[in-house]
């Protein structure tokens, strides 16, 4: 029988050639070496290597990597796609911004919770307003009682070295009074400064988290308003032009997208209700708690009442400024004034018998 011709361009076949890829692939197990930790690695002549996962010391397999192949795993159409959206949905809330300043398209108006976020803008100076005038009644007090103290300092050093009795008692006098009104100073300081403290701390970051939020959601609301405006135009048209199949579809696709938006529009609405809330009774009580503390602090200064101003350290955890570590303590002030004589006269009768 004759042999049937082969046609042009086949490849005829044989058993050698039939067996060839059997023999490769033999060859190609016989090059891993399944004994090595390393055996995940490619091989050296370019076949494909067993993958070893059990291997915690092999970086090749680690997690960074893995997280870098499910990265990449997306479609490189899905992520152009997901680009494309973000585009367009930014140069829709830019246009919506750009058309509420001139006039041109009507915006969404929440009158409770525009009053309730100037509201809020308006405490935040208010604060900001109180906090830089304690501030500055604090660094103001704070030189005033470094003069005073050296003052008491100059009068101490002077009545040791004095020779009158009666001058040197006086002198004394003064530099114990000087002192102790010095010491009742620094805690009306510290008591400053923690005020000026918390409500820094209310202002910079618990109305700063709040405003935040009112941020998302005013961005929210443009992109809410974007794509209601188009749907409002869209069905404009459509009602106008109902056989537009084109324009049908992109008006069922923009009611989609409008209804997203909607929702995630109320879901940041709610949540900042909800911060506005919190915020109004966090700042009530702070401030309550706070002015308490510098009422209680100033009277207890101005008044002399050195168990107020200790109370009020205590009770708000409040320690002194280092200053007063150079200051003596109130029994050395107390032990100081018991040593001086009680028949002494006051400074201010000894300038009646001057003008006498």
């Amino acid at each position: 029988m004759a042999d049937t011709p082969t046609p042009a361009g086949a490849a005829a076949t044989s058993p050698e050639s039939e067996a060839q890829p059997t023999q490769n692939l033999d060859s190609a197990m016989d090059d891993v070496d399944l004994s090595s930790p390393k055996g995940a690695g490619p091989a050296t002549d370019g076949s494909s290597a067993v993958r070893n996962d059990s291997d915690p010391n092999n970086p090749q397999f680690s997690l960074p990597e893995t997280e870098l192949q499910s990265r990449n795993s997306v479609p490189y159409s899905v992520r152009l796609q997901t680009f494309a959206s973000w585009g367009i949905t930014k140069v829709k809330c830019a246009r919506q911004t750009m058309n509420e300043r001139l006039g041109k398209v009507t915006r969404t108006v929440d009158t409770q919770m525009d009053e309730r976020i100037e509201n809020l803008r308006e405490a935040q100076r208010n604060y900001m307003q109180i906090m830089n005038l304690a501030k500055k009644l604090s660094m103001q007090l704070k030189g005033f009682l470094e003069t005073q103290r050296s003052l008491g300092d100059i009068f101490s050093e002077y009545g040791v070295r004095v020779m009158e009795t009666d001058l040197q008692t006086e002198l004394l006098r003064g530099s114990a009074v000087q002192r102790t009104v010095a010491r009742n100073g620094e805690a009306l300081v510290a008591a400053l400064d923690h005020f000026v403290n918390s409500i820094n701390t209310l202002i910079s970051k618990t109305m700063e988290d709040t405003f935040a939020k009112v941020r998302a959601y005013e961005a929210t609301r443009v992109q809410y308003d974007a794509f209601r405006v188009d749907v409002e135009q869209l069905q404009a048209f459509c009602d106008a032009n109902p056989a537009n199949a084109a324009k049908q579809s992109k008006l069922e696709a923009a009611l989609v997208m409008f209804e997203a938006q909607k929702a995630n529009f109320t879901v940041v609405r709610n949540e900042l209700t909800v911060k506005l809330k919190f915020l109004d009774e966090n700042k009530v009580s702070v401030m309550n708690k706070q002015l308490l503390l510098l009422h209680n602090a100033t009277s207890g200064f101005f008044t002399g009442n050195v168990e107020i101003l200790d109370r009020c350290l205590k009770m708000y955890h409040i320690r002194r400024l280092d200053l007063a570590t150079a200051l003596p303590t109130q029994s050395e002030v107390t032990s100081t004034l018991m040593e001086l004589p009680m028949g002494s006269a006051h400074p201010s009768m000894s300038l009646e018998e001057t003008n006498e």
